[in-house]
C-alpha cells in the first residue's frame, strides 16, 4: 500500500519544496516555456494565497491545479494533467477538490480563469463542469498568438 495521499494540498513554498522538481516537470510537460519559475511559484505564495494541490498516484505525480483566493472571488491558474493521464478524469478530480477547498473557507462566491481561445478541447472540459464564457482579451497569448476566453463558474 502506497505512502503518499492521491491528493495533497499545498498552501506555502515550504510545503511545496520536497515536491518541486516533479511539479515542475510536469509543468514544462504540459506548458513548455510558459511553466513556472521558482519565483513566480514564491511570489503567488506570497501576494496570492496560493493553493496547488497534487495528484499522485503511486509516487508519480499525474496532475496539479493552482488556484489563489482573495474573497469574495478565486483565479484557477493552472491545471496540468500527465498526457497518458489524460481523460482519465484527473483535472475533474483536481477542479472537484479546488471547489470543496474553497466551500471550506466559505467566503469565494465565483472562480474566473482564462484560457487559450484555440484550445478547444479545455473550453469544453470547462463547460462540462458548469464554467460558462464571460467575455474574451483579444492577443492575450503570445508563441502562438491567441485571444483568452474568460471563463466563470458561481459556488
Amino acid at each position: 500500500k502506497s505512502i503518499w495521499p492521491k491528493l495533497m494540498r499545498i498552501r506555502s513554498w515550504p510545503m511545496l519544496l520536497p515536491h518541486y522538481e516533479r511539479l515542475s516537470n510536469l509543468d514544462f510537460e504540459c506548458f513548455g516555456k510558459s511553466r513556472w519559475t521558482h519565483g513566480n511559484i514564491r511570489g503567488l505564495f506570497e501576494n496570492l494565497n496560493l493553493t496547488i494541490i497534487l495528484d499522485f498516484e503511486e509516487e508519480k505525480l499525474v496532475g496539479f491545479i493552482a488556484f489563489s483566493a482573495i474573497p469574495p472571488e478565486s483565479e484557477l491558474l493552472k491545471i496540468g494533467v500527465q498526457s497518458d493521464h489524460r481523460r482519465r478524469s484527473v483535472g475533474k478530480r483536481l477542479i472537484g477538490k479546488m471547489i470543496v477547498t474553497l466551500l471550506e473557507q466559505g467566503s469565494v462566491e465565483k472562480i474566473f480563469l482564462e484560457v487559450r481561445s484555440d484550445n478547444r478541447p479545455a473550453i469544453s472540459f470547462y463547460e462540462t463542469l458548469n464554467f460558462r464564457k464571460t467575455g474574451l482579451r483579444k492577443n492575450y497569448y503570445t508563441h502562438p498568438a491567441a485571444d483568452a476566453v474568460l471563463l466563470i463558474r458561481e459556488l
